[in-house]
């Protein structure tokens, strides 16, 4: 089963349905067909009363890539990183309106972890970045021009001794970058930050 995060949602595609399926507020997509899907998914968005969404497959192989098993969206990979410095506080972007990390799409022959401290170091400023483990992996939809896709993104523990200005990537919509403490992560981040952000920070413990 993989869990895909719709802004403030949750999608599944399972090839099982659990118990908890069968409830008000989800609904069940039991075709592969391309436009039943999308028209569901466009349903689930539109639906303030729905909170989670399955989609039922039958051939549903461990050994299938990803990109057959989340048909018919169009699968991305990305990557990035939650920063620690010296003073044990954690760097954090603001971008739409929301508290978020530095993230971004995988370029060609780049492995997961060189992906995320490119982004990191673009996106805010940051250098001397040293990954200390896989956090989590998160999948999230969005859409773009009547195209609907999922994006895998690695998440890495990073420690830096970086102690310079910070360098909001304005051309990526990203208007402040900012270390917080664990307190202001609770009072600050928590209470903007997508569902999918809280699910890396306490998985690494915040």
């Amino acid at each position: 089963m993989y869990k895909i995060f719709i802004n403030d949602k949750l999608l599944y595609i399972t090839d099982q349905l659990p118990h908890e399926a069968y409830s008000s507020d989800v609904i069940i997509c039991k075709s592969n067909d391309e436009k039943y899907i999308k028209s569901n998914i466009i349903e689930f968005k539109k639906n303030p009363g729905a909170k989670k969404m399955y989609i039922l497959k039958d051939n549903f192989p461990v050994d299938n890539g990803k990109e057959e098993i989340f048909y018919p969206f169009t699968f991305l990979r990305a990557a990035g990183g939650l920063v620690r410095n010296l003073s044990n506080e954690y760097l954090f972007i603001f971008r739409y309106r929301r508290w978020d990390l530095p993230k971004g799409l995988l370029e060609k022959g780049e492995k997961g972890e060189d992906t995320a401290i490119r982004e990191v170091e673009e996106e805010t400023g940051v250098n001397h970045l040293k990954i200390e483990n896989l956090i989590d992996t998160t999948y999230h939809f969005f859409e773009k021009n009547d195209v609907f896709y999922i994006k895998e993104t690695q998440w890495f523990h990073m420690f830096t001794d970086f102690n310079g200005a910070l360098k909001p990537q304005f051309d990526e919509y990203i208007h402040k970058v900012k270390w917080f403490n664990r307190e202001e992560i609770k009072n600050t981040v928590y209470p903007s930050a997508y569902k999918s952000i809280i699910e890396v920070l306490n998985c690494a413990g915040l």
